[in-house]
């Protein structure tokens, strides 16, 4: 037997001599539970040097139906060796497949001894590139045998997605916060058609009990790579008999990606980003913090300096005149805005309290030139100087990378195997990009140039990949065909180095580098290095009807992404669909660090006021709401602890249409709090003093009792005090 382990996990690899394998056992040693108890999954599919596969069939691009003719049935290389050795610090398994492939697996502890890692490698060591290859390894887990039953308590079971559960964006729906041992049991699991139900991969999973759970998550910084969980079928003798167990960990693919593991050259290697295993007690919450605190040890947070402006978005009054389709089409048409209305637009952000300027589309000379549209709006320079000096305020432009009509030279243009663009979207005229080296050089150019005068933020969109999964396919723009999507992202980075390496104050927002705010399609985390490249994400879509997409439950899935996640996030919100107490306000200002606002026109409205009022509490309190440590005691109750000893703000929210009393109860310790608490002061949502009753501690407790009004929030300061 074979072992590796510390206090907290234990991993055995012992012999199975009934069956001629060997029987991974992974256990955590705080309640003696056991998620593995089978053998490791290695299996590999692979064809040689047959570079005309056509790689977007995994990608979903071309139909499998109209090749299946061309192709053989792929290899199926068998496992002929396995040599497993137990080092001081880890556990090390060389094996190797009948047709040369090779793969070094590799177990070891973290530092802290809390988490177990694991790295996998593959290697081609024939003559022949081996392209592609399917590979699909992974911890195995009995869930479910015919003549036994469920097996232990799995049944009682529930796994989780993070970084979030149901809401993925604001498109993808997970159908249900969480999923049963019966949920993974069938079949359609598999599918690849309804992989959002459940999910089939994610950044991580929280799987088990409370009383029990293991955190399962991926890393891989510089390629598109998810952690799969997937049920796992065992053949049995006899018409349609199996058992059923649960894959998990290790490495896979998925949507085509990681996008090199699919091809290796003879000679070549490929290393799968790592996998790490976390054993806790507690909810979801507390799983979704030790993944935080995970990807903060990896280097992931606020950059430093970090100090976003209060955006306000002109789009909500102005609109933009290139829209057919979407929230301003019904009915209403918009005409290009001019010079008068962008000061207009900063005299209300001015009278709001805010303290940028935000552009929306429609500034430069066609949509996607990058190209400030001066025989319109006058000389740039000279309108950047009255933003900051006359008003006072910041200055901050959306970006497309894609294009209006065909008004750019060749090159910026994404083009089939046919040398035909496409449009982004059927309902505009917005062509999608093909990010080569010269777009990065001109596109690099006029961001600079528009830095130079006196831009403080750019938001980079409509960064969208191709047309159904394939690249740009044009040979002279220089890149590989078709264009890669791991290209196309980097490529798009490339973009913002080049800015923050001559202006490194200038905050830069990445909505997508893949699919354009989509963020269910890489992870979170994906390229956010130490390069600084950009400064924080999209949260989603949810600018449009922030109100509905609170009450509906959809928004939720930003207090998920914060307790997950200490990467920002940036938003506006449409002022004009807020209520009379400002719940849609203090909603996402508790969950988005970069708030943007707007969307109000005439300053002398009651609505008006009373966002002026929530923006003065909001900028008291700012310094919890944007650099302070968000947790959460459910999704209607957040805590945000100063990183400065200053205090907590806790707030809490009514979605109801019914008065609701709520006792707010919680260990400051588990917030890292330390001080007891003194001054306390509670506000409605316009800043109005309410009467609230502190309970005092108890047993380590702190209880707050407090009466939330209807579609409501309450906004708590807590300083701290002998």
């Amino acid at each position: 037997m074979s072992k590796l382990e510390t206090e907290f996990w234990k991993l055995e690899i012992t012999q199975n001599n009934a069956e001629s394998g060997y029987i991974y056992k992974l256990s955590d040693k705080i309640n003696n539970r056991t998620y593995s108890d089978l053998d490791y999954y290695y299996e590999i599919s692979c064809r040689e040097n047959l570079d005309e596969f056509p790689v977007d069939l995994l990608r979903g691009a071309i139909n499998p139906d109209m090749i299946t003719e061309m192709l053989q049935p792929p290899e199926l290389p068998q496992l002929v060796s396995r040599r497993i050795e137990e080092k001081p610090e880890s556990l090390e398994i060389q094996g190797v497949f009948d047709n040369g492939l090779e793969f070094s697996h590799t177990f070891r502890a973290s530092k802290d001894g809390m988490r177990l890692l694991e790295a996998i490698t593959i290697s081609n060591t024939g003559s022949l590139k081996i392209s592609p290859l399917s590979l699909d390894f992974g911890f195995r887990k009995m869930l479910l045998t015919q003549r036994g039953g469920w097996q232990e308590d799995l049944d009682s079971w529930i796994l989780e997605a993070l970084p979030t559960r149901r809401y993925c964006s604001q498109k993808v729906d997970h159908r249900r916060e969480f999923y049963t041992a019966s949920d993974l049991l069938y079949a359609p699991f598999d599918d690849e058609e309804e992989n959002l139900k459940p999910g089939y991969a994610a950044e991580a999973w929280i799987w088990g009990t409370p009383a029990g759970r293991i955190l399962i998550n991926k890393y891989n910084l510089s390629e598109i790579e998810f952690s799969r969980f997937r049920r796992f079928p065992v053949i049995l003798p006899g018409r349609g008999l199996e058992n059923t167990a649960l894959l998990f960990g290790g490495a896979a693919q998925y949507r085509g990606d990681p996008e090199r593991s699919f091809s290796l050259e003879a000679g070549s290697s490929y290393s799968f980003g790592q996998s790490s295993y976390t054993f806790f007690e507690g909810e979801y919450e507390d799983g979704a913090l030790l993944y935080r605190s995970y990807l903060e040890s990896q280097g992931h947070g606020l950059k430093p300096g970090y100090n976003p402006p209060i955006h306000w978005n002109e789009l909500y009054n102005l609109g933009w005149f290139a829209e057919l389709a979407g929230v301003f089409a019904n009915g209403r048409e918009f005409k290009p805005y001019s010079r008068e209305d962008l000061f207009r637009e900063a005299e209300l952000a001015v009278l709001a309290g805010a303290q940028c300027l935000y552009l929306d589309p429609g500034w430069d000379t066609v949509p996607g030139s990058t190209i400030w549209d001066e025989s319109r709006l006058g000389a740039f320079e000279d309108f950047s100087h009255i933003i900051h000096e006359r008003y006072g305020l910041k200055l901050a432009l959306h970006l497309m990378m894609c294009f209006w009509d065909e008004c750019e030279e060749d090159f910026f243009y994404w083009h089939d195997s046919e040398g035909n663009p496409s449009r982004d979207f059927t309902d505009t005229l917005l062509f999608r990009v093909c990010p080569n080296e010269r777009w990065v050089s001109e596109k690099s150019r006029r961001l600079l140039e528009l830095a130079g005068a006196g831009v403080d933020f750019f938001m980079f969109d409509f960064t969208t990949y191709g047309l159904n999964g394939l690249g740009c396919c044009d040979p002279g723009h220089g890149h590989e065909i078709p264009m890669s999507r791991q290209t196309h992202a980097e490529n798009i980075l490339q973009v913002m180095v080049n800015i923050k390496s001559k202006f490194p104050g200038l905050l830069i927002e990445a909505h997508d580098r893949i699919r354009g705010g989509l963020s269910d399609y890489h992870p979170i985390y994906f390229q956010d290095d130490s390069k600084g490249a950009f400064d924080e994400l999209w949260g989603y879509e949810f600018m449009w009807n922030p109100l509905q997409d609170l009450l509906s439950g959809k928004a939720l899935s930003l207090y998920e992404y914060n307790l997950a996640s200490p990467i920002p996030l940036y938003l506006h919100i449409n002022s004009g669909c807020d209520n009379s107490s400002m719940l849609q306000f203090w909603w996402y200002s508790s969950v988005v660090r970069h708030l943007g606002i707007g969307g109000i026109a005439d300053e002398t409205t009651q609505e008006f006021s009373n966002l002026k009022s929530a923006m003065r509490l909001y900028k008291t309190y700012r310094k919890f709401l944007v650099h302070g440590v968000f947790y959460g005691i459910d999704p209607l109750v957040h805590i945000h602890v100063s990183t400065e000893d200053e205090g907590v703000l806790v707030t809490a929210y009514n979605l109801s249409s019914s008065e609701i009393v709520k006792t707010i109860a919680f260990r400051p310790e588990k917030y890292g709090i330390s001080s007891v608490f003194g001054n306390l002061v509670c506000y409605d949502g316009i800043g109005k003093v309410i009467k609230t009753e502190a309970l005092e501690e108890k047993d380590g407790i702190i209880s707050i009792r407090i009466i939330i009004p209807p579609l409501s929030p309450v906004i708590i300061g807590l300083g701290y005090g002998d």
